[in-house]
């Protein structure tokens, strides 16, 4: 189903910009903050986002001013509000109807469960329930970025074709996200997590869902070299081993707005070969910015600048002879060396790599 595209004029559309921005801090969280103005517009009834904005009540005083004055007059902001509203270029599905700030969170509770409000670390995906101090009760769906609020829904609704601006070409248009589909790490994740402690591991039930998790997890080569499935312990500790460290370094890439998707980068984390390692790698770096570096064009710049940065550097023909191969590697890659800035930290891995 295709999203609503209205006809906001330039300044219409400057207002909501301006209004996002005192929302979300980072220029994803802002996006998805002007995805939920369209949502919740449509949602109650309004055939105009800015006027939910100013009039529904929903918005906090700084939003609803913001929607009210003159409007920002970064050129850049103003493009994605009018990919989003007259565009119909929506990062996040309709159902998308709640976010809060930490201060604003009563409770957090993964499988009834509680967690701290603030910890982002313990939030999971269509699992996480929160409660908010205006009495409302939904179910956590995403960080846009590191210092952005918990987006969430009061009801799941139908999935829809969403767009990913990290997939974007240095054109600046937008492109649709094609394959979105779960892939096993995820997937893998999603059985552990509903089966450890809801079954008993040792019974068959337990063995049958730790054999899922197996067929998942592993190779055909590595499940060859097994003579009998175990238990859902056993298939935890694979997970941790084995796949762990790529979803924490997707979450951390998220977290800097260098990728967008996780279930793209989960499906094809393995296309080929060290593609794994290199987004360990890169998650593992404290050096990313807000501040974009437009000197990196190419993907050559950016892994020459990335090879300065990461622990034994990177093979860079490889790389050049292979980046083609996954659809976005080449988008991942730009956008990371243009975010990162050289620090203390990083400054002895480049003198390391050198061999100074």
């Amino acid at each position: 189903m295709a999203f609503k595209k209205y006809n906001l004029s330039d300044k219409e559309l400057a207002q909501l910009a301006a209004a996002a921005a005192t929302e979300q801090p980072s220029e994803r969280g802002q996006k998805w903050e002007m995805c939920l103005m369209a949502n919740l517009a449509e949602k109650r009834g309004y055939s105009n986002p800015r006027n939910f904005v100013i009039n529904s009540g929903w918005f906090a005083k700084a939003a609803r001013s913001a929607a009210s004055g003159s409007g920002t007059t970064n050129q850049t902001k103003i493009g994605w509000a009018r990919s989003i509203f007259n565009e119909g270029k929506r990062m996040i599905p309709s159902y998308i109807d709640e976010h809060d700030c930490f201060s604003d969170l009563t409770s957090a509770k993964n499988n009834g469960k509680g967690i701290s409000v603030s910890n982002r670390s313990a939030y999971i995906k269509d699992v996480t329930v929160v409660k908010n101090r205006y009495g409302s009760t939904w179910t956590f769906y995403g960080f846009p970025g590191a210092k952005d609020d918990p987006f969430g829904y009061t009801k799941k609704g139908k999935e829809e074709d969403l767009y990913d601006d990290s997939t974007t070409p240095s054109s600046g248009s937008s492109q649709k996200v094609e394959d979105t589909s779960i892939g096993k790490p995820a997937k893998a994740f999603d059985l552990i997590v509903k089966s450890i402690g809801k079954v008993n591991i040792y019974s068959q039930t337990g063995i049958n869902c730790g054999r899922d998790c197996y067929n998942t997890l592993l190779s055909a080569e590595e499940k060859a070299k097994i003579t009998t499935y175990s238990t859902l312990v056993d298939a935890e500790k694979i997970w941790k081993t084995k796949y762990q460290p790529i979803v924490d370094a997707i979450d951390k890439l998220i977290d800097v707005d260098v990728i967008n998707t996780k279930d793209y980068w989960y499906k094809h984390c393995e296309d080929i070969k060290y593609m794994p390692q290199l987004l360990i790698k890169m998650g593992k770096l404290n050096a990313y910015i807000d501040e974009v570096d437009m000197n990196i064009q190419t993907v050559d710049q950016a892994l020459y600048k990335i090879s300065m940065f990461v622990p034994g550097g990177l093979d860079i023909n490889y790389w050049m002879n292979n980046y083609k191969k996954i659809q976005y590697l080449e988008t991942l890659l730009i956008k990371g060396a243009r975010q990162l800035k050289m620090n203390a930290e990083s400054a002895i891995v480049m003198l390391i790599n050198k061999g100074v």
